[in-house]
């Protein structure tokens, strides 16, 4: 994988496929050209799996033999051919915000050591229940 990307990075910096240059971005050119990589191995699976893509009868038995669910990215192979139905709604991102991650990071840091050998059953009861909590 990693000698493929290096070919295309050389022959998008020679000039010779301008639509290869988004490859060579150092923040994440590596992860598109994977992804991109991934869809296009996938599209080529199924086109050579389903042999005739008009004809719903031929599908392969390890597709979805039911509806298509909804999609909308225009990418997958099920969108550029038009198989998927219905409404699709965007998921809603249940991602948090720094500040609270940061909150939550301190948090977790936040250890009662042991000073004193008697208290250390305790101690180790704190962490316990800390780490469960």
């Amino acid at each position: 994988m990693h000698g493929v990307y290096i070919v295309v990075c050389y022959i998008a910096n020679a000039g010779l496929r301008d639509d290869w240059k988004k490859y060579t971005s150092k923040e994440n050119g590596r992860k598109r050209f994977q992804v991109d990589l991934e869809i296009g191995l996938m599209e080529f699976g199924i086109r050579y799996d389903w042999g005739d893509v008009n004809d719903p009868d031929k599908k392969p038995k390890w597709m979805r033999q039911m509806k298509s669910y909804p999609c909308d990215c225009k990418m997958c192979f099920f969108c550029k051919e038009g198989f998927t139905d219905g409404i699709y709604h965007k998921p809603q991102q249940q991602g948090t915000s720094k500040a609270s991650h940061r909150k939550r990071k301190k948090r977790r840091n936040q250890y009662v050591q042991p000073s004193v050998r008697d208290s250390q059953d305790h101690v180790i009861a704190v962490h316990v229940i800390k780490s469960i909590g």
